[in-house]
């Protein structure tokens, strides 16, 4: 299984780059494959070209049989959003499973998603091959 790594990349790198070393580490201890976009193109050099980006990331997508979203409404989610809406809108649509901390997963109730509440349930509920894509 192939899981992209989606949540908000803009602030606070630190705090969000561990949710994905975590998610990375758990998930290619059981033979598993992520995308994961921060890592991909925030620690590189070179400014990155948005377009660019968003393609591969788009394509990245397309590949995936999984989206693994960290909810956080404290920082700006515009790209986010615009993930879970790409992967709901594929034929068939990309399952989605979001988690976030405290008090932030009250928010999240949606028809179309797995919601968890933290991130060590979310990846359980990948791994135990209960989601995935159609």
């Amino acid at each position: 299984m192939i899981v992209y790594l989606a949540g908000p990349v803009d602030r606070n790198p630190d705090k969000q780059h561990q949710w994905r070393a975590q998610a990375r580490a758990v998930l290619q201890d059981r033979g598993h494959f992520t995308f994961d976009p921060y890592s991909a193109f925030l620690g590189h050099p070179c400014p990155p070209d948005y377009a660019r980006v968003c393609s591969i990331n788009r394509q990245a997508m397309i590949r995936c049989d999984a989206l693994l979203v960290k909810l956080d409404f404290s920082v700006p989610m515009f790209g986010t959003i615009r993930e879970i809406e790409l992967a709901r809108l594929q034929t068939p649509p990309l399952p989605v499973v979001v988690f976030g901390e405290e008090g932030i997963i009250e928010h999240a109730e949606s028809h179309d998603l797995v919601v968890m509440p933290d991130l060590q349930r979310a990846l359980a509920h990948l791994i135990n091959d209960e989601f995935r894509r159609g």
